[in-house]
């Protein structure tokens, strides 16, 4: 993937599950950071929509998103 400068980038993605929100261990840089919890079905609206644009994060919303979506029963 290339950012703005057109520098290539590797991004890792990982999905995990049955996660809790603990304490908070950020470094100076991340203080004013806010967590929020966000619905599949709202972040993908906000990839739909423009609120959410940066690659890394519209990729691990759409793979997630495409990785649980039920499948149909294969044919054979």
């Amino acid at each position: 993937m290339a950012d703005a400068a057109g520098a290539r980038t590797r991004e890792h993605l990982y999905l995990a599950r049955g996660l809790r929100i603990g304490a908070h261990h950020r470094d100076a840089s991340e203080a004013d950071m806010e967590l929020r919890r966000i619905a599949l079905d709202e972040a993908l609206a906000m990839c739909g929509d423009g609120r959410i644009t940066e690659a890394g994060t519209l990729a691990a919303i759409l793979l997630t998103a495409h990785r649980i979506a039920p499948r149909p029963p294969s044919r054979q």
